[in-house]
C-alpha cells in the first residue's frame, strides 16, 4: 500500500490585473491616461449586432402557471466567407457545407431573401468574394 499524500489546498482564482486609471465599477469601459472612458470592443459591438437571440428586445416571454415560456423567435446564422469558398457560387457552398437542408431549400431561401450577403439580396449563382458576410435567417 502506498502512503497517501495530503491534499493540497485549491488554487486561488486568478484576478485580471487592473490597469492604472481603470474604473472597477464600469463594465465594458476602460480609461486611458487622461481618465477618458472608452468602450471595449465587445461593448462597441453590442449583443444585438451579433444577432443575439437572447437580447431582451428580440425574445418575448410569457408566464403560465408559474412557468416562463419563450415565444418562438428568428435566429440569424452568420458567417464570413472562408478561403475554401472563394470563387464558388453561394448555392453550391450552402448545399455542400451545410447538409442539414436540401439544395432546393437553400435555393428557395436565397431567392426569398432569407440569405443575404453583406446585407444585400443576391442570386443563388452569386460568386463569393473575400471578406463577405453571409446571414441566413
Amino acid at each position: 500500500l502506498k502512503p497517501s499524500r495530503p491534499k493540497a489546498p485549491p488554487m486561488p482564482k486568478r484576478r485580471r490585473p487592473q490597469r492604472e486609471g481603470q474604473d472597477d465599477g464600469a463594465p465594458g469601459q476602460t480609461a486611458d491616461e487622461d481618465g477618458a472612458k472608452e468602450a471595449t470592443p465587445a461593448a462597441k459591438r453590442g449583443l444585438a449586432a451579433a444577432g443575439c437571440p437572447s437580447c431582451p428586445s428580440r425574445v418575448v416571454y410569457r408566464f403560465e402557471d408559474g412557468l416562463r415560456h419563450v415565444e418562438p423567435y428568428d435566429f440569424d446564422f452568420t458567417t464570413h466567407v472562408k478561403q475554401r469558398w472563394l470563387g464558388r457560387p453561394l448555392l453550391e457552398v450552402f448545399a455542400r457545407e451545410f447538409v442539414a437542408y436540401s439544395e432546393g431549400y437553400y435555393r428557395d431561401s436565397i431567392e426569398a431573401g432569407r440569405v443575404t450577403v453583406d446585407g444585400q439580396r443576391v442570386a443563388p449563382g452569386h460568386v463569393l468574394h473575400e471578406n463577405e458576410r453571409i446571414v441566413h435567417r
